[in-house]
């Protein structure tokens, strides 16, 4: 867990955070890290802020964290690997790779990866076990190159620092469809008929 930075703020920076906060012209992402930094400024703790602002107070770490170490710059600008097009890539690796269905690829966790053993052990089942899964050295390779989020331990984020929502990944998976050529099958049979044969080669 990362620790907590306290926040000084120049005039400058205050009038300009502030500008940010009342902005409807801006992204809403921007509006709330701007609103987060200058309650971290005046005082409140991280679960202070989540409580006020109505969030979860490992976003408001996050942000508050990003601005005290690199400025506006941490806040306005998105990291390598947290573009929309990017996570959707990545999600569906994890599907293809592993055989995990929309919602175990979405909420998959840092924690529950082993690049060194090449496994993963999903921490939620329906009602089992958890049993590590082999993980193919192309998703290892993959993997090695996105960058992690400790504050929340998911491998994905939205934009709103929580995992994307069900049928994320449902776009992109039809235009797939397209591509081999089984077109008109909805979001789950196109998984199912993908995921399937991996099941089946790890029993």
């Amino acid at each position: 867990m990362w620790a907590t930075v306290r926040i000084n703020l120049t005039e400058g920076e205050r009038e300009r955070l502030e500008t940010m906060s009342r902005s409807r012209a801006l992204e809403g992402r921007l509006v709330l890290r701007a609103r987060i930094v200058l309650l971290a400024a005046a005082g409140l703790s991280n679960r202070g802020i989540g409580e006020e602002l109505g969030i979860d107070y490992k976003t408001a770490m996050r942000w508050r964290n990003r601005f005290g170490k690199d400025g506006f710059q941490g806040i306005e600008q998105e990291r390598p690997g947290r573009g929309r097009n990017a996570n959707v890539r990545g999600i569906v690796r994890l599907m293809l790779g592993l055989g995990l269905r929309e919602q175990e690829a979405l909420e998959a966790r840092w924690e529950w990866v082993d690049l060194h053993r090449m496994t993963y052990t999903p921490g939620k089942t329906k009602g089992k076990e958890a049993v590590a899964i082999p993980l193919p050295k192309w998703l290892v390779a993959y993997l090695k190159k996105i960058p992690e989020h400790p504050a929340s331990g998911y491998l994905f984020l939205a934009e709103d620092d929580q995992p994307h929502r069900k049928g994320y990944t449902r776009k992109a998976i039809e235009r797939g469809g397209k591509v081999v050529g089984i077109a008109g099958q909805t979001h789950d049979q196109f998984t199912s008929s993908c995921l399937n044969p991996i099941r089946a080669s790890s029993r």
